[in-house]
């Protein structure tokens, strides 16, 4: 049996931040949640992030602790971002669901971007 969590939410940012110190945080985000809901070393599941707005996007992906895939639009380096949307969606195999979804909003909690509300 698979337990999924997913949600998009819209982070305001101010003042905007850019695409780097976004990506820092979403990659340390899912780092977080990978090495709590990890069982012997991998991820039983996916774990994947998307961060965007208007045309600007970066895609995140992880399915072992410590290694965690980007993809990004052509204009991702140079962005600021002042309202991205934050979109998870977080499949795992094996760990029950209360436990993935305290992770999740515990770390969330942690991420520190600005106000964070559904979208």
């Amino acid at each position: 049996m698979h337990e999924s969590v997913a949600q998009k939410l819209i982070i305001k940012l101010q003042p905007p931040l850019s695409s780097e110190k976004l990506a820092d945080a979403v990659s340390d985000f899912i780092a977080k949640v990978a090495d709590d809901l990890n069982l012997k070393g991998i991820i039983p599941g996916h774990i994947k992030v998307l961060i965007a707005e208007n045309d600007v996007y970066a895609a995140f992906s992880c399915t072992k602790p410590g290694k965690i895939i980007k993809q990004t639009s052509a204009s991702w380096d140079l962005a600021a971002l002042h309202e991205p949307s934050f979109s998870y969606n977080i499949v795992i195999f094996g760990i029950p669901k209360e436990k993935v979804i305290n992770t999740v909003k515990l770390h969330l909690g942690q991420l520190n971007l600005g106000a964070l509300s559904s979208a």
